[in-house]
């Protein structure tokens, strides 16, 4: 059964720009799925060239100032971003 929903927060909304002046999205999904806890990261940059998604499971979900952390290392670490990469879909909300 799935049971998620999107967190609406500020902090969330508010784009994070990188070294290059690049700006980087990020929707937050939390909830549950097939009884596990799930919380998702979605990331990409303005023109959607580069798109991922952070997919944490029950003990692996984390309180939101961790989060933040976790979405300015995207912005910030090509190489951990990369780990992430994946094609989505928008809007978003539709798909997942």
């Amino acid at each position: 059964m799935l049971k998620t929903m999107w967190w609406n927060d500020k902090s969330f909304d508010k784009p994070l720009s990188d070294s290059n002046g690049n700006l980087w999205h990020f929707k937050i999904q939390h909830g549950f799925e097939n009884e596990k806890q799930v919380q998702r990261i979605f990331y990409w940059n303005s023109n959607y060239s580069e798109t991922g998604v952070i997919e944490l499971f029950n003990d692996q979900v984390i309180h939101k100032k961790r989060i933040l952390d976790r979405m300015r290392k995207i912005t910030k670490d090509e190489t951990y971003r990369e780990k992430f990469n994946r094609e989505l879909q928008f809007p978003i909300e539709k798909f997942w």
